[in-house]
């Protein structure tokens, strides 16, 4: 019951705060648990660790950008370092993982007129 509870306030903090991209720590804090109750709940939930639901939340708000995006000026960059995606070359991976597409795809058919 504790760790639905815990999901449960992360998921709810996550949808009021969608330009948020908060940490683990973050998440211990704002549910109230520690690290590892945190932990043991995105397993039995999520069937994954908070790390990567954080990073598969973050690469689905970068997509939903792209996909928003209409000016030929943006950058996949500028918008995978908004949502705290540093190494290109990783994030470009894990996106592509993910989605099935590279992120300049998703903004492609928004930059072309």
């Amino acid at each position: 019951m504790r760790r639905q509870k815990v999901v449960e306030a992360a998921e709810e903090y996550l949808q009021e705060n969608p330009d948020d991209a908060p940490s683990i720590a973050d998440l211990c804090e704002i549910t109230h648990a520690s690290e590892r109750t945190l932990s043991y709940a995105c397993h039995t939930i999520y069937d994954t660790s908070p790390a990567l639901y954080l990073k598969s939340v973050r690469l689905n708000r970068v997509r939903n950008d792209l996909k928003r995006m209409s000016l030929p000026e943006t950058s996949v960059q500028a918008v995978a370092n908004t949502w705290g995606f540093w190494h290109m070359g990783h994030f470009a991976k894990d996106y592509k993982t993910l989605f099935g597409e590279l992120p300049s795809e998703t903004l492609a058919p928004r930059a072309s007129p």
